[in-house]
């Protein structure tokens, strides 16, 4: 039900805003969003079922280990592959304090707290590549301080909080994965990040960067529900508008992002790192975290927004 002028704002303010205006014709509601999920593993292979593996020093990886085939080398790495683990336990996998290469492939993790945990700021190249991720509650995928990563032609469904969550990652390779039923995608204070031919199901991408690292990353073909997702960085006297699933906008000055619908997105509409921004009859509905998302953002104005059925925090917010 749409109640005019009865809205939730998370309001922070650091600095004088030159001006802030929310039209009265803007409309906030709260609910239920829409969930389906019909993806399953892939049936195509032959998983062998294994126990968690924790691993945290590289001779675990060899003989006196797990005895995983390869050597640890960029050229010849340590290889987990056609695996599964089902688990009660925090992690299927978790990996720390490594200085080897290693691949993670064709395998199915669904524990009850994380899928895959890597902190390792020495490893070597690490790869994700063909995995079915599933039904962890907090994140599907969790990589911190691992440069040059690549996460390619995965399944994320209905991990939690995030399908996906990076964190300080430079150089990471995101593509060809299958993101769906999840709040977002997270990628927290990387840089030089490749975000490319990934498809956003019921979810999002969300990044977060100082505002001279946005343009240091390349967002291209990706997808939310069928639809582009637009991603501008570096912008000035910009117009956006157009039929989006999701719409990314930061560094930037004189913004109008207007006439756009979007739904189930996770967050619709993120705005970070802006001074004058105009946000006119936009429609965003059954979104996770917020229906609009403003950071860092020095004058702004919301006229005629429908910002409805959001789930978890509320309809607009506006940080500092």
């Amino acid at each position: 039900m749409k109640r005019k002028q009865n809205y939730l704002i998370i309001l922070t303010l650091s600095f004088l805003l030159i001006f802030i205006f929310i039209n009265t014709d803007t409309t906030f509601c709260l609910g239920e969003r829409v969930n389906t999920n019909s993806n399953t593993e892939n049936l195509s292979l032959n998983y062998l079922d294994s126990d968690p593996i924790t691993i945290t020093s590289d001779a675990d990886f060899g003989p006196s280990g797990y005895n995983f085939p390869g050597i640890g080398s960029p050229s010849e790495p340590y290889i987990i592959e056609n695996i599964r683990i089902v688990t009660t336990a925090s992690y299927a996998i978790q990996i720390s304090s490594v200085t080897v290469s290693f691949t993670i492939k064709d395998s199915f993790f669904d524990a009850n707290s994380q899928g895959i945990n890597i902190n390792a700021p020495s490893a070597g190249q690490v790869i994700i590549q063909n995995n079915t991720i599933i039904s962890n509650p907090s994140v599907g995928l969790y990589i911190e301080r691992v440069n040059d990563v690549q996460i390619i032609d995965n399944n994320f469904v209905s991990n939690g909080q995030h399908n996906c969550y990076i964190n300080r990652c430079n150089n990471a390779i995101i593509a060809d994965n299958d993101f769906s039923e999840s709040e977002r995608a997270y990628f927290e204070y990387c840089t030089f990040l490749t975000i490319e031919n990934n498809t956003f199901t019921h979810t999002g991408l969300f990044i977060l960067n100082s505002a001279s690292e946005y343009g240091t990353h390349t967002v291209t073909n990706n997808t939310v529900n069928d639809r582009p997702l637009g991603y501008f960085a570096n912008i000035n006297d910009m117009i956006i508008t157009g039929n989006y699933g999701q719409i990314l906008a930061s560094n930037g000055f004189n913004v109008t992002i207007r006439d756009c619908y979007i739904e189930n997105a996770g967050n619709a509409i993120i705005c970070d790192s802006i001074t004058n921004l105009f946000l006119i009859n936009n429609t965003c509905l059954h979104n996770a975290y917020y229906g609009i998302s403003i950071n860092q953002v020095n004058g702004f104005l919301i006229d005629d927004c429908n910002i409805s059925y959001t789930t978890v925090y509320g309809g607009l917010s506006i940080l500092s």
